[in-house]
């Protein structure tokens, strides 16, 4: 499927942006490390049954960057907040995959037109809950003590995220069990030779900096939380149980997959597992 895109310009940074199917909106923010073109079986599932609106987000989506803001996910809030007003987008399901959806619960915060419905795919709830291989983490800590604008570190990150070479050791050692690592190795390539490394920086440090237990938010808007079982990277867990006390009017869905998201490109087969089980919740939705 072609995906339409469009652009907007929102406080003279221009946005990307794919509008597709017919129905109630569902306005959908993307996560970390994505293409949206990566999400297209899945976009093609939720156009039955909405009007879908998912953003590029600048730095992640895209190598051009968030313009003079630096790459938090309160910045992407501000920002997408001001999309949906430009947009006239009212009556809305707010949504977001884990990245996206600390963007959302950002943008609750200072929106004066809450959504009606929230539907969340694997929500970052808090930073202590993230799980890391011994690699990630020693980079992670490094950023943590240094900072995000420190030259040296971000001068040897911005080798790394655009040099094929080491980027395909990195991913020969960190999906070195997987079947089809041939086809993996190009497809984490391309999505991350795509991103900007200072927002590759900024963000990794905002989201290892997140304690949403700390900061004691309640959101009263209906929420459906939607996780998978067998994780590797979230604490499913505690992460389920801190997201039901900030949404009271949640309601937790819990689908079988072997992963966080897919190493290699996702296809129908993936798409279906994920969405099967949320058919009669997505048909009630749409009215």
């Amino acid at each position: 499927m072609t995906l339409p895109k469009n652009e907007i310009v929102i406080s003279q940074i221009r946005f990307s942006y794919y509008r597709l199917g017919q129905g109630r909106t569902l306005f959908l923010i993307p996560a970390f490390h994505s293409d949206v073109n990566r999400f297209s079986s899945l976009l093609d599932i939720l156009a039955r049954y909405f009007t879908v609106y998912i953003p590029e987000l600048p730095g992640i989506s895209t190598i051009s960057p968030l313009g003079h803001y630096q790459h938090t996910a309160k910045n992407y809030a501000l920002l997408l907040n001001k999309m949906i007003a430009k947009l006239g987008i009212e009556d809305y399901i707010l949504s977001g995959f884990c990245l996206g959806a600390v963007i959302a619960v950002r943008l609750l915060q200072i929106t004066e037109k809450p959504p009606s419905h929230l539907m969340f795919f694997e929500a970052i709830y808090d930073a202590d809950y993230i799980l890391l291989n011994t690699i990630d983490s020693l980079a992670i800590q490094t950023i943590k003590t240094f900072g995000p604008h420190n030259r040296l570190i971000n001068s040897i990150i911005d080798s790394s995220l655009h040099s094929d070479k080491f980027l395909t050791l990195y991913f020969r050692l960190l999906y070195r069990h997987e079947r089809h690592i041939d086809q993996v190795i190009p497809h984490q390539i391309k999505l991350t030779s795509q991103m900007n490394s200072r927002a590759w920086v900024e963000l990794i440090y905002d989201i290892f900096s997140l304690h949403l237990k700390k900061e004691n938010l309640i959101f009263n808007i209906p929420a459906t939380l939607i996780y998978n079982i067998h994780d590797d990277i979230l604490d499913t867990p505690k992460t389920i149980a801190g997201m039901k006390k900030t949404f009271p009017h949640s309601h937790v869905f819990n689908v079988n997959l072997t992963q966080h998201a897919p190493s290699g490109p996702i296809d129908k087969a993936f798409v279906t597992r994920l969405i099967s089980p949320l058919l009669p919740i997505l048909k009630s939705l749409s009215h």
